[in-house]
């Protein structure tokens, strides 16, 4: 008697068909062009799992499109959640399809992506449907790597992530940021450096949570009043621009630690810096600076003072061999008035001013705030090359 035949099976998912691109040249060989994902079976890790940092059990998946870290929490509010990666081994990618985040939802399981690396492609913009297709994206995701791309200028689309910690664009050609930025009320670590910025964009002023903006290697040349709203700013980099001057804001910023400006144009200083309570770290390194303001020893907390590559004529450096302290001295002594009380910090003073070109005048005898004023009005005479 034959036997009965096997029920049909449920009918294949369809599979996704995604436009191929265009394959990158990289040493003379062409790299293969990148197909249709496809479903691909998860494939088994060669050693067990090993917990992540933060405790999570961690596992990787690798597919043709991504490499996924999963993160199942052993305890928590929510079962897991997921790092994605955009898989450049068969080649960089131009563009985006509006597949991408289904492809990605599919890669990961459904489960929340909680950081989003996209770094070291050749990209210049994002699907417009980024933020819709997986609706619990927006609120999942706190870190977005946009690095080593082509970008010119930041997607709006960007803005909707709200949920962002850290936001990535090293290394791009960006020069524009949408004026919808301060929508990222949780963003705390902004990357900005290498691009080509010329002046602090006003919408970053309006980033309330924001601690670390790096805004190195970029061409900027004015820093707005704004800045002084950035009232959680812990770390400031802005290094190698072309920064003539500094608003009276900035010395506001109270909770500052870092305040990195060597190898800019700078010509003078703010007067009053009392305001930064907090700052540990100055760096004033080549630069144009002539004169240090009295104020500056109102940093209570200040450790390092980096002044090497300028032109001082006050004050001397025989002032400033040694340390802090010998500088506070000596600047006491010349100023008409010690009403300024200064309160050396706990830890360690340093004061790094050699290969200062200094200049030995008549001005040595003459009180600080004297020789300020003039070097006021010798800037305002003197025309910037």
């Amino acid at each position: 008697m034959a036997a009965a035949p096997n029920p049909p099976g449920p009918a294949p998912l369809p599979m996704l068909q995604i436009p191929p691109l265009r394959p990158v040249q990289q040493h003379g060989n062409p790299l293969p062009i990148l197909g249709n994902p496809g479903n691909p079976p998860r494939r088994q890790l060669p050693h067990p799992p090993q917990p992540t940092p933060d405790g999570n059990l961690g596992s990787l998946i690798d597919s043709g499109w991504f490499k996924i870290v999963t993160m199942r929490c052993t305890a928590g509010l929510h079962e897991g959640a997921a790092s994605v990666t955009l898989d450049r081994s068969q080649g960089t990618w131009h563009f985006l399809p509006n597949e991408f985040m289904a492809s990605a939802l599919q890669a990961t399981s459904s489960l929340p992506i909680q950081h989003l690396v996209l770094k070291h492609h050749k990209l210049c913009n994002l699907p417009e449907n980024l933020a819709s297709v997986d609706t619990l994206l927006p609120h999942s995701l706190t870190t977005l790597d946009l690095s080593f791309n082509c970008f010119v200028a930041l997607p709006p689309i960007v803005c909707q992530l709200v949920s962002l910690r850290e936001l990535i664009l090293t290394n791009n050609s960006i020069c524009h940021l949408p004026n919808e930025m301060p929508n990222l009320k949780y963003l705390e670590v902004l990357h900005l450096q290498y691009n080509r910025f010329r002046s602090l964009p006003v919408c970053v002023c309006g980033l309330a949570s924001l601690k670390c903006l790096n805004l190195e290697n970029n061409v900027i040349e004015s820093i707005p009043e704004e800045v002084g709203q950035l009232s959680n700013l812990q770390s400031f980099y802005l290094k190698s621009n072309r920064i003539k001057a500094l608003p009276q804001s900035i010395t506001q910023l109270s909770s500052l630690e870092e305040l990195h400006l060597a190898d800019n144009v700078l010509r003078r200083l703010p007067h009053c810096w009392g305001g930064c309570s907090s700052l540990k770290q100055l760096y004033l390194a080549k630069n144009n600076l002539r004169f240090l303001p009295f104020s500056i020893l109102n940093l209570h907390k200040l450790q390092g003072l980096t002044l090497s590559g300028n032109k001082l004529k006050f004050p001397p450096l025989s002032a400033c061999r040694g340390s802090l302290s010998s500088l506070k001295a000596f600047m006491l002594e010349k100023y008409r008035s010690s009403s300024h009380e200064w309160s050396s910090s706990d830890g360690t003073t340093e004061l790094i001013i050699s290969d200062n070109l200094y200049y030995d005048s008549e001005d040595s005898d003459t009180p600080y705030e004297d020789l300020d004023r003039d070097h006021e009005q010798e800037v305002e005479e003197e025309p910037c090359s």
